[in-house]
């Protein structure tokens, strides 16, 4: 299977599971990318699911939905740190020039072959568990309603 053949399949795949479970996403072929957006039990959650032919990979990226105050840049760097240590896939990330909050994940699949909705699902569903599970937690952070050592003490 060439990086191409691959790449395509990584995509059908993704839109596949997505169509099977009736998601509403909007898709670009030529780019191979998915724009999903999904309302959690507080925050909507748009997240870009992106195929990279060249490195073979995946690319996930979600901004999470407030921006963050300068006064607890600090704070969110810690959290984000403290939930990377107990993160299987991804990571959550803290740009700190552009004030946002952000789920980043790079999926290798390189050499694999026979892509079907399970991958995918284990893909879309593990950033999605993980926003879902935190994006919460870092807005309460931002706004001084939870300490960084309050939160630590939940993981």
């Amino acid at each position: 299977m060439t990086k191409r053949e691959r790449a395509d399949a990584v995509f059908k795949c993704y839109c596949d599971f997505l169509d099977g479970k009736n998601f509403k996403y909007q898709r670009d072929e030529s780019e191979r990318s998915i724009i999903l957006q999904i309302t959690g039990e507080d925050f909507p959650m748009t997240t870009l699911f992106k195929v990279e032919e060249e490195h073979e990979r995946t690319f996930v990226f979600s901004k999470i939905p407030f921006e963050a105050q300068k006064e607890k840049l600090t704070d969110l760097i810690m959290a984000t740190t403290f939930i990377n240590q107990v993160l299987a896939i991804g990571a959550f990330c803290v740009d700190t020039e552009n004030l946002y909050c952000s789920f980043e994940s790079n999926e290798i699949y390189t050499g694999l072959e026979g892509f079907n909705a399970e991958y995918a699902e284990r893909v879309i569903i593990s950033a999605f568990s993980a926003i879902e599970k935190y994006n919460d937690k870092l807005f309460a952070i931002n706004k001084g309603l939870m300490t960084v050592r309050d939160f630590s003490k939940q993981l």
